[in-house]
């Protein structure tokens, strides 16, 4: 059957696999995030209480993380008429850095021990485990909100930015192939690495500076010139080369990584491994060839009169297809080199650019056709996200957005 409707999201393989033996690991390189963040983190932990589910403060995360493109789109779907109003920059720019406190603290919540953890006995700590806050599927529910909220917090910079249309669409597309590789190189490596510079931390950082100092001083400043360029330019071409290096040497980092490995899963080598890659990044490759086509060929400007629709359309397939992985990767089990979701948006796409080149209008429906892709990958976003949720929450005895009772008994110990 085709992979979409079916019990293939998770295998019973998978589910022993996720129960026994994943582990979770990350490296993180960061010198802010040692030396500044992560004390600050950890004291902002302290206030949280016991008591709160770590996968609700990811999910309030996430809610901040698309407040300020959400805010722009309710004014202006095509983002076309910036700048937006002062208020919302700023806003905006808190939201951002919450974001980032919350993706962070949820960690550290789900990792947080008794007092008197050390003076416990091997027996008492491997009961405690048992019950604890952390679990697979709450890397699954972090990192799967993460592929969806790093498609809106990069359109967020971009519009405190006052960038036109095609530069939202650019660094959206730049930004969501730098999040599907990073997350195939952890599929890959069994470890999340991040480098000295790295997105989750001094990207956001930089993100929440950007808006806030919009706010503050205007969009206009964006747009003196510095060596001839507008600044606008400069920071949007900035930020997407930087994704794209980012891809680059995750690439490079799996290609090290089965230079001395052992295989995993199917595969073997690194070009055995290499085509899974195509499973996320297929996504923005089909918008952004849409995007050029409508652009220079038909000269269809009703693409840049729903440019929030166009991101959305885009971003939801893409997380889906990250969710995905992340899912392969806590199971065990091989990524998909294709789903109904790869099927459907290529064929609607390959239909959409088909009625125009033999002569039909059907760029005033440009509007209809979005609504359409954004309404189907929505409901397979959903359909995936509810099933996978429902089965691990069972096979992990475990609650989505609240604590069971051994869990809270868990926390009560604290």
């Amino acid at each position: 059957m085709l992979r979409g409707f079916t019990s293939e999201y998770l295998s019973e393989d998978g589910i022993d696999f996720l129960k026994s033996e994943y582990k979770y690991s990350c490296i993180d390189k960061s010198p802010i995030s040692k030396y500044i963040m992560q004390p600050f983190w950890n004291w902002a932990i302290k206030l949280v209480p016991r008591s709160v589910a770590p996968n609700m403060l990811t999910f309030i995360g996430f809610l901040c993380a698309i407040v300020y493109p959400c805010l722009v789109a309710v004014q202006d779907p095509s983002y076309r008429s910036l700048p937006a109003p002062s208020w919302m920059s700023i806003v905006g720019g808190i939201c951002v850095f919450m974001y980032q406190l919350l993706d962070n603290l949820d960690g550290r919540q789900a990792r947080r021990k008794p007092k008197d953890w050390n003076l416990l006995t091997e027996d008492d700590k491997r009961a405690m485990k048992v019950t604890s806050l952390g679990s697979p599927a709450g890397q699954c529910m972090d990192h799967s909100m993460d592929a969806l909220s790093c498609n809106f917090v990069m359109v967020g910079v971009a519009l405190a930015l006052g960038a036109p249309p095609v530069q939202i669409i650019v660094i959206m597309f730049t930004t969501v192939v730098s999040f599907a590789v990073c997350n195939w190189e952890e599929y890959h490596t069994h470890s999340l690495y991040l480098g000295f510079i790295n997105g989750p931390t001094e990207g956001l950082l930089l993100v929440s500076i950007i808006e806030i100092y919009s706010g503050i001083a205007g969009v206009d400043f964006f747009y003196n010139t510095v060596f001839g360029y507008k600044l606008v330019d400069i920071l949007i071409y900035f930020l997407a080369v930087g994704s794209l290096l980012t891809s680059v040497v995750s690439i490079v980092n799996v290609y090290k990584y089965y230079k001395t490995a052992i295989s995993f899963n199917t595969y073997t080598t690194f070009w055995s491994a290499f085509p899974s890659i195509f499973q996320t990044v297929s996504f923005p490759l089909f918008g952004s060839i849409f995007v050029i086509i409508q652009h220079n060929i038909f000269e269809n400007g009703n693409i840049y009169e729903n440019t929030a629709l166009f991101c959305l359309a885009m971003a939801i397939p893409v997380s889906l297809a990250i969710c995905d992985m992340i899912v392969c990767r806590v199971s065990g089990q091989y990524i998909p080199r294709a789903s109904l979701l790869h099927y459907f948006n290529f064929i609607a796409y390959f239909i959409f650019i088909a009625l125009q080149a033999f002569g039909f209008s059907v760029a005033k429906h440009t509007f209809a056709f979005l609504v359409g892709l954004v309404v189907f990958n929505l409901f397979m976003l959903v359909h995936f996200v509810v099933y996978v949720l429902k089965i691990m929450t069972r096979a992990l005895n475990i609650n989505v957005l609240t604590l069971t009772n051994d869990q809270k008994a868990f926390a009560a110990q604290f």
